[in-house]
Parts: structure tokens; C-alpha cells; sequence
């Protein structure tokens, strides 16, 4: 293991006496900045000595995370651009494990929390596999249940038009989920439009976000300004309307939309006793798992429950819109509000972990060992190129 005073203390000095034979901005610069650096490495080391002695906490990975982050970002203000790809590696890596605690400790706080880490763990769900269709669709959803689950923090919370907007959209696209009860495939994405750009021109949603990180996969990696082809093309009417596209309900529908999931696991899991591996199955699984789960917990396949258990929800075929060979058509009564979403929440349990989380933090811990030498290497060799720089100008 690479001693964190046999890298630190000597570069520290190298750099604060280099810097006194040139005295130039680019050297005070990194003099600060690696200071700066060594300072969080310090804190770092030090708690992952104290997980070591005393047990991984998903505290303090979520703390070394913040800190490894700030770190990389610290150095990247000074690195050339060859060192920018190592950068956002280490970022990626860092972000990658910081997701994985975030999620799971949520479970274990409950409510809306638990909420949040059902939709994270439904998007790395739908990111595993080839996006297209009706994918699409859900995704997107995910994307609006993460909004309007942090609409103060996207600075949302007043945009009335947004929020009823996006309740509108929820409730009409994805798996299963489609209607044309009161719009028709081209006035739902009129509605798509309006919010897709409101999130795309919003500054305030990280880029590690549920929303965030679905509508980059839809646009391709880099979030587009306007809605992207893969999305756009699911309501022309020839794609909204088909039957065999795992929009509508029919006999051998096979997916379930996320919002439809999300509803299903509320009422299910604050009314019936489910196992960890059956919230899994209810958040991930075909729809044929889906209704395993639920036949085995209350006796009814799943959208028979959501009719029948899920208060608002409701068989409603349009009859003069709906295309022939449906068997069902999900309706909400009224407008998926946020106040109605916090309420689906607030209904997960707070859980302990399961063995598989606890040896997944294990893991973690091992991981985040890793990226912290890396970063001290990674450092060390910024600090040389840059004061080679600096000694040349």
C-alpha cells in the first residue's frame, strides 16, 4: 500500500520549493491546490482505517466518496488535457460506487428514500439491456418520477405547469400503460416536449441523477434540447396504436410500466408480508414474475391488483379511440399528483440489510482501497507535469 506521508509530505514540499524559483500564478496555483488535495487524502486514509478497525459503514463510504470527488475536481482545474480522460475515469468509478451506498442506504431509511432507491434500482434494470420501444417510454417515466421526487432541488417546486404536465405523461405511456382516454398520441408528446425541455435547459439536476442519467441514455450520451428520435417516434399513431408493441394490455403482454411497478410494490408492500427477493421480482422481473408475486402474496396477477387494491386505478377502455384486441386499459382518475407520489412512498418500510447488500459494501470498501491509490498516484504524476509546464514558461 502506497504510504500516504511517503507520497504527500515529499510532494507537498517539492512543489512549495519549486515554486518559490518562479513564483509564476500557475505555480502558486498547483501549490494550493495540491495542499489542498493532500488535506482530503489525509481524511480519506483515516477513515478507511476506521472502517477497517471498526466495520464498513455506509456513512462513511458516502463521506470518501464526497471526498474523492472533490479531490478529482480540485486537480482537474489544473491537469492538461491529456490527464482530463484519467480524470473523468476516476470520476465515473467514484460516482459508480457512490450511487450503489446512496441506494442502498435508502432502503434502510424508508419512505420516500426507499422510494428514490426503487427507481434507481428500476433504471439500472432497464439500462442493462438494449434500449428501444417501449423501453423508451419507461425510461422516460423514470426520469419524471425522479423530477417530481426532487422538484425542490431542480428548482421545479413552483412550475405548476411542469408538475401537472408530467402527472399527465406518467400515467400515459410506458408498459401496459397505454390510453387514448383524453389524448391522442401526438397531444402526449406535445406534453413530452414541454417538460423535456424544462429538464434539458435546467442547470440544477446532477448529472448523477436518475433523470439526468435516463435522458443521456436516451440522447445518445449527451442530453439533446429537444426530445430525441428514439422517444419522439413512440406517439406517431401507427406506433402508439400498435398492440404488439407492449404499450396496451393484451394477452401476452409481457412488461409493466415503472409507475404501474412503483404503485403495485406501495400497496403491496405495506399490506402483505414480501420477501427482499419479491420487492426485486415486483421492481424488475417480466411481467409473468410480476404476477407470480403477486398471486402468491394476495391471490390476483398484477394488473387485476391494480384495479382491484390500488384505489384511484381503474379499467377504462376509451371506447371510440382504443385500437381492437386490447383486453384492459389502465385509467388513474385524475392527475398523478406529487402529494399522491409522496403517498406511495411513504408507505415503504425501513428494512435492514440483506447479506447480499452487506457483502456488496464489503466489496465497495475494496473498490474505494483501489481508486485511493490510484488518486495519490494519479496526483503525483499531475503535480510532475505541471511544474515541468511551469519551469517552461
Amino acid at each position: 500500500m502506497l504510504s500516504l506521508s511517503s507520497f504527500t509530505n515529499p510532494l507537498v514540499s517539492k512543489v512549495t520549493s519549486d515554486s518559490q524559483t518562479g513564483s509564476n500564478e500557475l505555480e502558486q496555483n498547483l501549490v494550493e491546490n495540491t495542499a489542498e488535495s493532500v488535506r482530503k487524502l489525509k481524511e480519506i486514509d483515516s477513515m478507511i482505517v476506521s472502517n477497517d478497525a471498526n466495520g464498513t459503514s455506509l456513512e462513511s463510504l458516502q463521506t470518501i466518496a464526497n471526498n474523492q470527488k472533490q479531490v478529482v475536481q480540485t486537480q482537474t482545474m489544473l491537469v492538461a488535457s491529456s490527464e482530463l480522460a484519467i480524470a473523468q475515469s476516476l470520476m465515473d468509478g467514484i460516482g459508480g460506487y457512490s450511487i450503489k451506498v446512496d441506494t442502498v442506504q435508502r432502503w434502510t431509511i424508508g419512505s420516500t428514500a426507499a422510494f428514490g432507491a426503487a427507481v434507481e434500482e428500476m433504471l439500472s434494470s432497464i439500462l442493462a439491456k438494449p434500449l428501444e420501444g417501449i423501453e423508451s417510454e419507461n425510461l422516460f417515466q423514470l426520469a419524471l418520477l425522479d423530477a417530481l421526487g426532487n422538484l425542490e432541488e431542480y428548482g421545479l417546486a413552483n412550475d405548476r405547469d411542469f408538475i401537472t404536465k408530467s402527472g399527465a405523461i406518467l400515467e400515459k405511456i410506458g408498459s401496459g400503460s397505454h390510453t387514448t382516454w383524453d389524448y391522442t398520441p401526438s397531444g402526449i408528446l406535445d406534453l413530452i416536449d414541454d417538460v423535456w425541455s424544462k429538464l434539458s435547459d435546467n442547470g440544477l439536476v446532477p448529472s448523477s441523477s436518475v433523470a439526468s442519467r435516463a435522458m443521456s441514455a436516451l440522447s445518445g450520451n449527451n442530453i439533446t434540447n429537444s426530445v430525441p428520435t428514439i422517444l419522439s417516434d413512440q406517439f406517431s399513431d401507427s406506433v402508439y396504436m400498435d398492440i404488439n408493441r407492449g404499450g396496451w394490455i393484451v394477452d401476452d403482454l409481457d412488461d409493466l410500466s415503472p409507475m404501474v411497478r412503483m404503485v403495485l410494490l406501495s400497496e403491496a408492500i405495506a399490506s402483505q408480508a414480501m420477501t427482499f427477493g419479491q420487492v426485486d421480482t415486483v421492481l424488475s422481473g417480466s411481467k409473468q414474475e410480476v404476477d407470480a408475486v403477486m398471486n402468491a402474496i394476495a391471490q390476483k396477477d398484477a394488473i387485476n391488483y391494480l384495479w382491484d387494491e390500488c384505489g384511484a386505478w381503474q379499467d377504462n377502455i376509451p371506447s371510440n379511440t382504443a385500437p381492437s384486441g386490447i383486453t384492459g386499459s389502465i385509467d388513474y382518475d385524475g392527475t398523478i399528483s406529487v402529494a399522491y407520489l409522496n403517498q406511495l412512498g411513504a408507505r415503504f418500510p425501513p428494512r435492514e440489510l440483506t447479506a447480499e447488500e452487506v457483502s456488496e459494501i464489503n466489496n465497495i470498501g475494496d473498490q474505494v482501497k483501489i481508486i485511493q491509490q490510484t488518486l495519490k498516484y494519479w496526483i503525483q504524476l499531475c503535480v510532475e507535469e505541471q511544474l515541468a509546464i511551469a519551469r517552461n514558461l
